[in-house]
């Protein structure tokens, strides 16, 4: 009778488990692990802890949806960097019900940028079939004309490849005396770079800058706001001047007496030596912070207890906050600084 009653107990124990969703320390720690990486952008750590919460017993519906959203949002985005903007589009439009988390206005910013991205590629592929028909019809005038408006640095790999075909078709017309060059250069058929833009009425409105983050510890000082085009590459704590002008995540700066863009998130507004203040760490849940080497991503140096004492700089990005770390720098998230 006795073992009956044991039987049914523990019976009622498992079955009351398998529907609250009992969960493992570990399945507990990497789910709040998960949350603290999802609040700071670090996405592709924060899929590797999902899966770490999924697989220790976490069953909880709204952890298993973001879990699912942050895994879409990670394959968009690689997508979208490997110029796979179809399967980009796809992705990210399997991503629904985002706008409760933490990550809802960086999925708006892809979204956006794919859809910018898929209406460039469509551009660009209607021109090149444009250019490709004109010159199959013999006006080899109107195709040139066509192609003069193109800029390669703006194309994926497939469309420079067609970009270099028809360039080479053109040339060839070109010496065969059958089409002038642009402006009457006869010599080639490829648009001259456009000159350098005047930027000088921003000589005024200068902010101090610096250059800090960059993985390779180079950046590139870019002609543009877009295209590849650079003249020369800056290391990690060169100094600069920042413009306020922003596009296609560059920012406007002047450096030995040039203006060009620089990838903003490696734009450091104010001097390398502003820290003063000290503050501490408080508030993690899981009682530490990771040291994060980059304002964006999951790369981290190490971890600090609450308590421990950092020293801002005064620069906020993306969710975290700079501090002063051995003889450089790295981030914090800005919530556990106090």
């Amino acid at each position: 009778m006795k073992k009956n009653i044991l039987k049914s107990g523990i019976s009622i124990i498992i079955a009351m488990c398998v529907l609250s969703g009992c969960t493992s320390r570990a399945g507990k720690t990497a789910m709040l692990t998960t949350k603290e990486l999802v609040a700071a952008g670090a996405y592709t750590e924060a899929a590797t802890q999902c899966a770490i919460a999924i697989g220790n017993g976490v069953t909880d519906k709204d952890f298993i949806h973001m879990s699912d959203v942050v895994n879409l949002y990670n394959s968009a985005l690689a997508a979208y960097e490997d110029d796979d903007i179809d399967n980009a589009r796809l992705k990210i439009l399997q991503i629904v019900d985002y706008s409760g988390l933490a990550m809802a206005n960086d999925i708006e910013r892809l979204k956006e940028k794919i859809e910018k991205a898929g209406e460039d590629n469509e551009s660009i592929n209607k021109t090149l079939e444009k250019i490709s028909d004109l010159y199959d019809d013999g006006d080899y005038v109107k195709a040139q004309e066509e192609f003069l408006t193109l800029n390669e640095y703006d194309m994926t790999d497939e469309q420079k490849e067609q970009y270099r075909k028809l360039q080479e078709k053109l040339e060839e017309r070109v010496r065969n005396g059958e089409l002038s060059g642009p402006d009457q250069n006869t010599e080639s058929a490829v648009k001259a770079p456009p000159p350098a833009a005047d930027y000088s009425k921003y000589d005024n409105t200068l902010s101090a800058a610096y250059i800090m983050g960059a993985e390779s510890g180079n950046v590139y000082f870019w002609h543009s706001a877009s295209g590849n085009g650079y003249s020369t590459t800056l290391t990690n704590g060169t100094t600069v001047h920042a413009t306020s002008q922003k596009s296609n995540g560059r920012t406007l700066v002047k450096w030995n007496g040039n203006y060009g863009w620089i990838t903003s998130k490696y734009v450091n507004i104010g001097s390398m030596n502003t820290y003063t203040t000290h503050y501490h760490i408080e508030g993690a849940s899981s009682g530490s912070v990771y040291v994060w080497k980059y304002s964006y991503g999951d790369e981290y140096y190490a971890t600090i207890a609450n308590g421990t004492i950092v020293y801002p700089t005064g620069n906020t990005d993306s969710g975290r906050t700079q501090v002063r770390w051995g003889n450089g720098y790295a981030w914090i998230t800005s919530e556990y600084i106090r």
